[in-house]
């Protein structure tokens, strides 16, 4: 098993990472008439142990939307890693439909600047910036053009539209497999209802859909690699959603994700939505000379 310093060592870009495959698991449906606002707080604990906080604020106009994630360790999590991660995506929304425009990944901590920019048009990759680049490994599963094609960064992935007149926390809300690209890779997010049961925090207190999920990597990443190898077969991964407001809106009030070294979750401790509109600062498509700095996945 990893050692437990090995894992806080990585741990600006493992903390972010799984918020991204984790806030993946989030909805937000795009049928609001008018600008609205969103802000959720989360807490992170690793076998039980706080180890860090992490935010969700953005925008969502009609047609539009704008999300910022900050993810930052606490704790003696931040002692040995000191880590804070921040990513940002752009986009549209149709009733059926995410189409991202642009994704931008920062993460910083006790070693050199890394992040990731992508630039997207309506869910093919157009453009793709690393910084430090991503090592050749002779493991590593090669991504084509195909791998680039409709799909979702790991931010706009949150937002899975509920389609249809159904309720909003009908079990088809889980039902579905959400194509993510990360600039390094391609990987699949499979939700599956549960059952449904009842949560209750800071600005919620009613009934959830629990989903288990299931991640498949597809191209980019290291096929020999124990952590890939392990999340492949991972069979403990889970989301509690619920609905926002009269939206046709969910989101993951908590996820459970199974590690290395033990169970990570991710609870919700306060959601506020609506309120005046965060300011926006639009993320342009990277262009090809571009030098900002990613998140690497070797």
């Amino acid at each position: 098993m990893m050692p437990a310093f090995a894992f806080l060592k990585a741990a600006p870009r493992r903390a972010v990472s799984a918020c991204g495959l984790a806030l993946a698991l989030l909805g937000w449906g795009l049928g609001q008439a008018r600008a609205e606002s969103l802000a959720i707080d989360y807490d992170l604990s690793l076998i039980g142990l706080p180890i860090g906080q992490a935010t969700l604020t953005g925008n969502v106009d009609p047609g539009t939307y704008r999300l910022e994630l900050t993810a930052k360790l606490t704790g003696l999590a931040s002692i040995v890693s000191g880590g804070k991660g921040v990513a940002v995506a752009t986009g549209t929304g149709l009733p059926s439909r995410i189409l991202p425009n642009s994704y931008l990944l920062t993460v910083s901590g006790s070693g050199p600047l890394q992040s990731i920019k992508i630039g997207l048009n309506s869910g093919n990759v157009t453009s793709i910036v690393i910084d430090p680049p991503l090592e050749p490994r002779p493991d590593r599963v090669p991504v084509t053009e195909l791998h680039k094609r409709g799909v979702l960064d790991p931010v706009s992935a949150f937002l899975m539209p509920v389609t249809g007149r159904g309720p909003v926390l009908d079990p088809s809300s889980c039902n579905r497999t959400l194509p993510v690209f990360d600039g390094g890779g391609r990987f699949d997010v499979a939700l599956k209802f549960k059952e449904t049961t009842t949560l209750k925090f800071r600005g919620y207190d009613g009934p959830a859909l629990l989903c288990d999920v299931r991640y498949t990597p597809v191209a980019g990443h290291r096929a020999e690699r124990r952590a890939v190898q392990f999340m492949a077969d991972n069979r403990d991964i889970q989301v509690w959603l619920i609905p926002v407001g009269g939206s046709r809106v969910v989101i993951p009030a908590r996820i459970m994700l199974r590690t290395l070294i033990g169970m990570l979750t991710i609870d919700a401790r306060r959601i506020v939505i609506g309120g005046k509109p965060l300011p926006p600062e639009d993320i342009p498509a990277a262009p090809a000379d571009s030098s900002l700095p990613i998140i690497r996945n070797d």
